[in-house]
């Protein structure tokens, strides 16, 4: 084993310990190499651990100019950028990745998301969905960018879906609610918004107003006065 490698492993384990200290034998090593990645990358996981995204960027990108070619490290800078909502440039890195991870894809089309890209997140999502039809996560997405392009059927059939193969989710019920609100059925909305108001409650100002919108032009029971 190298000295490089000696001094790598060391701050490495040191970090867990005294992190202060891991990182100053991990910036020594990266002034005297370089040319050397793996003490950017090191550092930049150390930041990342500790949430601190703006810093481990700067670390990463140095690393990644050092070794253009590493998708590890490409990946690394944009899970970074959608950490702290720079989603253009987030969308720009996964774009970069020849061979993305259902996670990394799962990512993307969060960005995908953000940026009110609303077919090209459904064609990522629906790559996804085979590997993994029991994801609720998944449906939550699928089911809002169908109802933001203005296809509700389309994202009705798919809350259908998620229930039968996720089980029934809060999110299910007020994606519907919302959905039903927005076509002016307002007794399905009604009854969906008190499905998931037995689930644990509603906390959002614009649900709970749509709630008792439908339930007065349902001419049913509005919510108690507490939830609103």
């Amino acid at each position: 084993m190298s000295e490089q490698d000696n001094t790598l492993l060391r701050a490495l384990e040191l970090i867990r310990s005294n992190w202060i200290h891991g990182m100053h034998i991990l910036r020594e090593a990266a002034d005297q190499n370089p040319k050397d990645p793996r003490y950017q990358i090191a550092m930049g996981d150390a930041f990342a651990a500790r949430k601190s995204f703006d810093k481990a960027l700067q670390h990463y990108l140095i690393a990644l100019s050092l070794d253009p070619s590493d998708q590890r490290v490409t990946a690394l800078i944009a899970n970074c950028y959608i950490s702290i909502g720079e989603y253009r440039l987030a969308l720009a890195y996964y774009q970069k990745i020849v061979y993305l991870s259902d996670e990394l894809m799962y990512n993307k089309a969060l960005a995908q998301a953000f940026l009110s890209k609303h077919e090209e997140c459904i064609n990522t999502l629906l790559e996804i969905l085979p590997r993994f039809p029991n994801h609720p996560f998944i449906y939550y997405l699928l089911v809002e960018q169908y109802y933001y392009k203005g296809d509700s059927e389309t994202a009705l059939k798919y809350i259908d879906q998620a229930k039968h193969q996720a089980g029934e989710h809060l999110q299910l019920y007020l994606l519907s609610a919302m959905i039903y609100s927005n076509l002016n059925r307002q007794l399905l909305a009604y009854d969906q918004y008190k499905k998931a108001d037995n689930m644990g409650g509603i906390a959002n100002s614009d649900h709970l107003l749509n709630y008792a919108n439908a339930a007065y032009k349902s001419g049913l029971a509005i919510p108690a006065p507490e939830h609103l």
